[in-house]
């Protein structure tokens, strides 16, 4: 049997929590949204994965604006 490994990136080793792997499917929609902000970021200089824009989301999101609407 095969074991993953998990490479620990610099972002995440600033942060005292355990990682949690996330998987779901995503309608082409959604993929096109996601894609967007990664051209976003890349404008801005910052390069990064779908998990993270998908973090950057999570970072930004503001629960309690949201919950009032």
């Amino acid at each position: 049997m095969r074991t993953l490994m998990k490479t620990q990136d610099p972002l995440e080793s600033q942060h005292d929590y355990r990682n949690t792997v996330v998987g779901f499917r995503i309608t082409e929609e959604e993929q096109t949204k996601l894609k967007s902000i990664q051209r976003i970021m890349k404008t801005k200089g910052i390069r990064g994965t779908t998990s993270d824009a998908l973090r950057m989301i999570l970072h930004t999101f503001d629960l309690q604006s949201w919950s009032k609407a």
